[in-house]
């Protein structure tokens, strides 16, 4: 079914309005700095804290990583840098910047890349600068997600590559688990897209689509387990194909 033919779609996880293109949940009342840069409990219920996992937030990157080192490296901006797992990872020969709403965060990226604290909206960029611009699990913590599209569109170079990974809130996963779909488990997703409503934003806003991708198989979550956990729906969902999208475009 087309996507963009269906008129206020039923969100799976919940009872939420959609707004053109994504559903939209409450704006939580949570501390980005407490919630992502201190200790936190995964939707599993294991306390964790990710500066201390660096290794392994990088692999998470993995396969960007891999794609960009098919490309002419030059100027890339990563929205959502966080303290700079994915910039850590991209070659030095790439002008590396990053913008994050975290003071606390971007004080530790500043080692990887040119760093600007704050809203995109609000960040004077050159227009037509960027030959790659990524946004890495960010769009579904946005309250505006569309002004940042509009923003990206500007900033980036004609034919330059926008990559943009978010949970899909319409995956098998989600359809089955509901209210369990792990995804939901961060009360700062707030804007809960499906790859085919992201498809069609992307492509109103004038990007062309190269391919959509959905990394699973040749990470660590492949597991027996895991795919032994799809049969309990009464739990938390695991780790599994689908759950997160990864659009590749090109700014037309």
């Amino acid at each position: 079914m087309n996507f963009s033919l269906r008129k206020n779609p039923i969100c799976p996880a919940g009872d939420y309005p959609w707004k053109e293109y994504y559903w939209a949940r409450p704006m939580p009342d949570v501390s980005y700095e407490d919630e992502y840069w201190g200790l936190a409990v995964d939707p599993d219920g294991n306390e964790r804290n990710i500066m201390e996992e660096w290794d392994e937030q990088v692999e998470n990157f993995r396969h960007i990583i891999s794609y960009l080192g098919n490309h002419s490296p030059g100027n890339i901006l990563d929205i959502g840098c966080g303290p700079g797992f994915f910039l850590s990872g991209i070659a030095p020969i790439w002008n590396r910047f990053g913008i994050d709403i975290s003071r606390k965060a971007t004080e530790i990226c500043k080692k990887y890349a040119n760093v600007e604290t704050g809203e995109l909206p609000h960040i004077a960029y050159e227009k037509n600068y960027f030959d790659v611009i990524t946004m890495i699990h960010v769009i579904e913590h946005l309250i505006n997600p569309l002004e940042y599209i509009k923003k990206i569109k500007k900033i980036l170079k004609k034919d330059g590559i926008f990559i943009l990974e978010t949970p899909d809130f319409d995956s098998p996963c989600a359809r089955r688990f509901g209210i369990n779909f792990r995804m939901l488990n961060d009360p700062g997703h707030i804007s809960l897209f499906t790859t085919l409503s992201l498809v069609k934003m992307l492509e109103d806003y004038g990007f062309e689509i190269l391919s959509v991708e959905y990394p699973f198989f040749e990470t660590k979550y492949f597991t027996k387990e895991n795919m032994d956990r799809m049969v309990d729906t009464s739990k938390v969902s695991p780790p599994f194909y689908g759950n997160h999208v990864v659009i590749y475009s090109l700014n037309k």
